[in-house]
């Protein structure tokens, strides 16, 4: 299954007329089951004060972004990508108050990894979204993160399980997602306190999942000329859609097809 390519007709049609943007991260906000995990647990973990500094790496089309930029107010943004067209057009819809508090770069998070080459900004909160999978060295790159934050700060990772057949197939992933115990395993290697475990995309999940995205990147997969039809079918799963993810949100999962984990550095 190819993401990169819907990924890249996406960022085509949104590009940089800002209502197209603010409409599709809505319907994101809506649709993506990992948005809901991702965002309940910023607003948990965030300080919103003066000087907070936050870190969207592999930001790709910015959405999380553009929640911190328009939730807290006093918070200053840098975003990385090794897609900087992404984030240069995400740059370029911005008001001149976002854009004092975004900053942004062109980076392979796989190179470099021994190096502490985002010094020295020093982060207060890091998300490392659906990235990990696509890292050889993942050790490395937790821990330049590491490196890169304030003693107190959070990281916040969210990656494919290895109970999903899914990851397997996706050609742009260099492994089939992890298990709780050796994600656990490389963040304390990389000096990481786990704060948060836990499976997401369980029995409710994967139903949704099949139900609205499988079915979503399938169509999109056969031929573009698709997406227009694409609205129709999702408003058609609109309500089946919302409740299935309601319940993966409130259930107790043993398994699931993702993993959410909230990792902190230790005071030194």
């Amino acid at each position: 299954m190819h993401y990169d390519s819907v990924k890249d007709f996406l960022s085509q049609i949104i590009k940089k007329n800002r209502c197209l943007r603010k409409i599709f991260y809505i319907c994101l906000d809506i649709f993506i089951l990992r948005q809901w995990y991702v965002k309940k647990a910023i607003s948990l973990y965030i300080n919103p004060s003066s000087n907070y500094s936050f870190y969207d790496a592999g930001a790709g089309f910015c959405q999380y972004s553009d929640y911190i930029l328009s939730k807290y107010k006093k918070t200053n943004v840098f975003a990385s990508d090794l897609k900087i067209k992404y984030l240069k057009d995400y740059f370029d819809t911005l008001k001149s108050d976002k854009k004092k508090r975004f900053s942004f770069s062109q980076k392979d998070l796989s190179i470099n990894v021994n190096n502490d080459e985002l010094e020295p900004t020093l982060f207060d909160m890091v998300i490392a979204i659906d990235i990990l999978e696509h890292i050889e060295n993942d050790i490395g790159v937790l821990k330049n993160f590491y490196s890169s934050m304030k003693d107190g700060a959070f990281l916040i990772i969210s990656t494919p399980s290895d109970l999903g057949q899914e990851a397997k197939f996706a050609k742009e992933h260099v492994r089939p997602g992890y298990s709780i115990a050796d994600l656990c395993e490389k963040t304390k290697i990389a000096g990481f306190e786990v704060m948060n475990q836990q499976y997401t995309y369980g029995f409710w999940g994967n139903i949704y999942w099949h139900l609205t995205m499988k079915n979503s990147i399938k169509i999109m997969n056969i031929s573009m000329v698709f997406i227009f039809i694409l609205p129709f079918y999702l408003l058609l799963i609109f309500f089946p859609s919302i409740l299935f993810m309601w319940l993966d949100m409130i259930s107790k999962k043993r398994r699931g097809k993702g993993i959410l984990m909230v990792l902190k550095k230790r005071v030194e």
